[in-house]
């Protein structure tokens, strides 16, 4: 632990009088005179600890090797006198010790004619010597730098000793810190992505609010309590793979005690300007006063990556961007898969002799005829998802592509739960749609008329339990491609089925399921657009999906 040295100065002598050094004041009859007026206290240091304890008040940190810390500039102390009164410093000198600043000098009013004085820090901005603010918000301007410790609630107390305007102490700080290293494992998100604040809350109590100090313990809140502190980061960077506090660390003050917590790490993408929370749940925190405990997180553990090699021209041999892909060694912007809304990509597929171009057989019913395309929902069966599937609309569901971040997307029943529901068999809903019992390959409804009046929803607003999502599967909203642009990905949701169209007046139109935030529905698509194409989930299916289930 860092440990402070402070010495008194008489009224009329300015000149700090440093160290052990023996008072010139006499003793009459044993008896010290009384020090009145003005009185300097310098702070006393020792090497950083390897309990990893923390000083005042500017901290630098190195995880297993204790802390550094220095004094800043408007730091205070209060000093209880002979008269039993807490007088406040004036701001730290650092004139003594000017490349030092792990030492400082206070200079204090009062009494001061005893050996040994009761010194409490309340934080660069308290009020009070018997009170302590711990911040429920705080703010961080840099990686791995403390300077927001003396302003979010650190404090300490010693016990100066000394004689004749000379004394020491050593600070020992009552408050507890935490030090998170968050990381990113996903090399292809983690240099486009940056950590917002994180959000500590307890569900055991308080920790945040201002507490009594009269005792030099911090107890429970008398004003203010709360149970949550929210760090505001200034966008420090998560491209690390492990733990760098010199990347990314970040500090919070908080009440000791033995705490069990849920943390919520904010990230944003500056590109996307998509910004979520990943949530960690159940975290036991044994916070020692005056002890850093180290804090780590894989923040896109529970990210799902989709690969962005699934988007298809309707019922094509081969993807949209065969050969042209976005994570290819040598890839061209403007020319390869575009990975942003709004961006072109000139390889895109143009012509029947392609195999990436789509089916352009007009036969009625016109079914895929390739292996993949069969291996995906038919019209029919997507009727019973948008019926009988009980959407459910996540806003908040992070999911990364393409080296970026996005959230939003649908839940559906699977189609097994909703089969048992409705009493019937996978059979049935392949051959018949939901509610109209026909096939949708052959009925002789308009588009128009079976997509407005038949098989559109609207979701629920509320995302299936941890308890319901057994039953439930994820689509999120990848958007498409048209002309070689990528459109919508992130704000719309839009899948190819295996059941084109080959009605003469809706020539070359395929069926797609599509939905935003408030609708769901079944769409007349044109087979150029390069719509993602995703397979039922299957025993043997690996990767990340998206999966039909």
């Amino acid at each position: 632990m860092k440990t402070r040295l402070f010495s008194i100065l008489t009224a009329t002598a300015l000149t700090v009088i440093m160290g052990s050094c023996a008072s010139d004041d006499t003793v009459n009859g044993g008896t010290a005179q009384p020090q009145t007026g003005m009185a300097m206290f310098t702070s006393e240091t020792s090497a950083p600890a390897n309990a990893k304890p923390l000083t005042r008040t500017k901290l630098t940190y190195s995880p297993g090797n204790g802390a550094d810390a220095q004094w800043s500039t408007g730091d205070k102390i209060w000093v209880k006198d002979d008269n039993s009164t807490w007088n406040q410093s004036a701001a730290a000198d650092f004139s003594a010790f000017p490349t030092d600043k792990s030492r400082a000098t206070f200079a204090l009013n009062g009494t001061y004619a005893g050996s040994t004085y009761s010194v409490a820090y309340t934080g660069s901005n308290g009020t009070s010597a018997t009170q302590v603010t711990i911040a429920a918000v705080q703010t961080q301007s840099a990686p791995n730098n403390f300077d927001h410790a003396g302003v979010s609630g650190d404090c300490g107390v010693a016990t100066a000793t000394g004689s004749a305007g000379a004394y020491k102490f050593k600070l020992a700080h009552k408050a507890a810190y935490l030090c998170f290293q968050p990381r990113c494992m996903n090399t292809n998100l983690g240099p486009n992505i940056r950590l917002t604040k994180i959000v500590v809350t307890s569900t055991s109590g308080n920790i945040a609010g201002t507490y009594d100090f009269s005792t030099g313990v911090l107890g429970t809140p008398v004003s203010g309590g709360g149970n949550s502190i929210t760090l505001n980061t200034a966008n420090f960077p998560l491209d690390n793979t492990s733990a760098d506090v010199q990347k990314n660390g970040a500090y919070m003050v908080i009440a000791p005690g033995n705490h069990t917590v849920n943390i919520d790490y904010y990230i944003k993408d500056p590109t996307t300007n998509v910004e979520g929370a990943v949530h960690k749940t159940g975290i036991t925190l044994n916070c020692a006063e005056g002890t850093i405990s180290d804090v780590t997180a894989w923040v896109d553990k529970d990210i799902t990556e989709y690969p962005g090699n699934y988007y298809y021209m309707w019922d094509a041999q081969k993807q949209y961007w065969d050969g042209y892909e976005w994570d290819k060694a040598t890839y061209k912007q403007y020319w390869d898969q575009p990975t942003l809304n709004g961006v072109g990509g000139s390889y895109r597929p143009t012509s029947s002799s392609d195999p990436r171009y789509y089916n352009e057989s007009l036969s009625s019913p016109a079914k895929a005829t390739t292996p993949y395309f069969q291996t995906i929902p038919n019209v029919n069966e997507i009727t019973w998802y948008i019926m009988h599937g009980n959407p459910r609309w996540d806003a908040d569901r992070l999911w990364t592509t393409m080296r970026h971040l996005y959230k939003g997307g649908m839940w559906f029943k699977k189609l097994d739960k909703i089969a048992a529901e409705q009493g019937i068999n996978r059979s049935h809903m392949k051959n018949h749609a939901a509610i109209t019992a026909v096939d949708m390959h052959t009925v002789t409804l308009t588009w128009l008329e079976y997509n407005s009046n038949y098989f559109t929803n609207h979701p629920l607003n509320t995302p299936p339990t941890d308890a319901e999502k057994p039953d439930f599967f994820y689509l999120p909203m990848l958007g498409r491609y048209h002309n070689g642009r990528l459109d919508f990905l992130g704000s719309y949701g839009a899948y190819w089925t295996s059941s084109g169209r080959g009605a003469p007046s809706y020539i070359n139109f395929t069926a797609s399921l599509e939905f935003n935030s408030t609708n769901i529905i079944i769409n007349k698509t044109h087979r150029e657009n390069g719509f993602p194409t995703i397979p039922f989930r299957t025993a043997s299916s690996t990767g990340t999906g998206p999966f039909f289930e």
